[in-house]
C-alpha cells in the first residue's frame, strides 16, 4: 500500500505542520477521506456503521495540510 499511497499529510517530519494542525484540518477522518479509494468501505466500525457511512459527511478543512493524492 505504501508504494501506491502518496504522502498526503504535510505534518512533521515531512511538512511544516504538527498534529494539532492536522486535527484542525479534519484529523484522521480527513486522512481516511483522502484514502477512500484504497479502503474497504464495507467494513463495520465500532459505531455500527460502515466505513463508507462514517466518511460520507467528512470534510477536509485544510487542503494544504491534508493534501489530495496526486
Amino acid at each position: 500500500m505504501s508504494r501506491r499511497t502518496p504522502t498526503i499529510c504535510a505534518i512533521k517530519p515531512n511538512g511544516k505542520y504538527n498534529f494539532s494542525d492536522l486535527e484542525k484540518a479534519g484529523g484522521i477522518p480527513a486522512v481516511m477521506k483522502r484514502l477512500e479509494p484504497l479502503l474497504n468501505l464495507n467494513g463495520k466500525t465500532v459505531s455500527g456503521k460502515t466505513v463508507r457511512e462514517n466518511l460520507k459527511e467528512v470534510m477536509v478543512r485544510d487542503e494544504e495540510i491534508v493534501r489530495p493524492p496526486r
